[in-house]
């Protein structure tokens, strides 16, 4: 087995690397940000997941890295609660992101938009929320491109439609 194991407990901005190197992945600590070494050091990799799993009885929102010199060989965490916040965070972005699209949309539609009946500004309205949940739902998490790619629509439209009704 691996000598000499280090176990690192993620922080408030650890960032970790992975990429390919004479054919085999690496992953390594690039920032350490507010993340620490845990006191002792490790005989093997199993003795290292047992005392991550010890303290992910605990606190489950830890992820610990566990590493040979400066390579990360495993990383040890509480995956049902990674993944429950992780969606939490992903409704969280996906309602303000949708939030700022139709007041966009409405400032548009008031402002630029000739339209004589009010249903005409909701269907436009719904019709760009529509469209960005759509551009969202196949765009992965986080991903700005779809608030970008709805502000250009936006914009396009802003500068066309006056210059058509004139």
């Amino acid at each position: 087995m691996q000598h000499h194991v280090e176990v690192f407990c993620q922080g408030k901005g650890t960032f970790t690397e992975t990429r390919f190197e004479n054919g085999r992945s690496i992953s390594r600590i690039i920032n350490q940000g507010e993340g620490f070494f845990v006191e002792s050091d490790f005989s093997s990799l199993e003795e290292a997941k047992a005392y991550c799993e010890r303290k992910l009885a605990t606190d489950a929102s830890l992820i610990f890295y566990i590493m040979h010199g400066k390579d990360i060989i495993d990383y040890v965490q509480n995956d049902t609660y990674q993944l429950a916040k992780e969606k939490k965070e992903n409704r969280i972005y996906t309602a303000v992101s949708t939030i700022f699209v139709v007041l966009l949309a409405s400032s548009v539609s008031v402002f630029i938009m000739p339209f004589q009946a009010v249903i005409y500004h909701a269907y436009f309205i719904s019709g760009m929320s529509a469209f960005y949940l759509l551009l969202h739902s196949t765009g992965g998490r986080w991903n700005l491109d779809n608030v970008v790619v709805v502000v250009f629509v936006l914009i396009i439209i802003s500068v066309t439609v006056p210059l058509l009704t004139e």
